[in-house]
């Protein structure tokens, strides 16, 4: 028993020297990947906020065709990050002829970044629930789907899509909340905006760069705005914002999707 005791310490101490050089990242489908990139928040959490606005808000919200800058992965993931927010956009506004646009733009960028199949199965999942209104389901299915393609990504070691996919979500999710809030200013409305997950987005492109050891004017300048969003959060007090940071906070994000969208 003492003997089996010291292997099973021995084991413990050998898992615990190794996570300190890497990170354990949950997957999607809660199994365990050990990974140096963090796994970023969903930016899920900030659409809870929209129970707080009004669909009249809502429906004025300009969601235009999303066109890369570049026809590159980076820019393509982006983009699939900006459409996978516009599209939880679209499903609280109810904007059926809005989703529908959505769902061909994912088809349309979805080769290039090996999601074909994902893209397809969203377009023949969705149309019956857009016909029917069934807001509640199509919320679902867009979340499944994109957690399927995180796991995807996830288990064939793509985090560098991955990272871009999530700041694309966070870029558009932040800016356009971040725009109702300015509209309609309120110290509660404000605290929606609090998160880690730029922090985690700051470190995983920080980490990117340096795999990459190549001078990158694209990455150098979306990890300087991301520490810009960073700071300006940091600095709420109370865990809110003021009404100057939240304006703050929606030029650093319109400047970001400058850098990969065209306008």
């Amino acid at each position: 028993m003492k003997t089996r005791f010291i292997i099973i310490l021995l084991l413990i101490l050998a898992l615990g020297t190794f996570s300190c050089t890497k990170k354990q990242s949950n997957l999607p489908d809660e199994s365990l990947k050990v990974s140096e990139f963090r796994t970023i928040p969903s930016f899920k959490a900030m659409f809870l906020a929209l129970d707080k606005i009004e669909e009249t808000e809502l429906s004025n919200l300009p969601l235009t065709k999303i066109i890369p800058a570049q026809n590159d992965t980076l820019y393509l993931a982006f983009a699939w990050g900006v459409l996978t927010s516009d599209a939880q956009l679209a499903i609280a506004s109810k904007n059926q002829n809005q989703l529908t646009s959505i769902t061909d733009q994912f088809i349309a960028i979805a080769p290039q970044l090996g999601l074909t199949l994902f893209a397809y199965q969203l377009k023949d999942g969705v149309r019956p629930q857009i016909h029917n209104k069934d807001w509640t389901l199509l919320k679902d299915t867009f979340y499944s789907i994109q957690a399927s393609v995180d796991t995807l990504l996830l288990s064939n070691g793509r985090e560098k899509e991955l990272t871009f996919i999530s700041l694309g979500s966070w870029t558009e999710t932040t800016n356009q909340i971040a725009r109702l809030i300015a509209s309609d200013y309120s110290t509660e409305k404000s605290r929606t905006l609090m998160t880690n997950a730029w922090q985690d987005l700051a470190f995983n492109l920080n980490l990117i760069l340096n795999k990459d050891k190549i001078t990158s004017p694209l990455l150098s300048q979306t990890i300087e705005l991301v520490h810009k969003i960073q700071n300006t959060l940091s600095s709420g007090t109370a865990e809110a914002l003021t009404l100057e940071q939240v304006e703050t906070i929606v030029e650093y994000t319109k400047t970001l999707k400058e850098l990969y969208l065209k306008s």
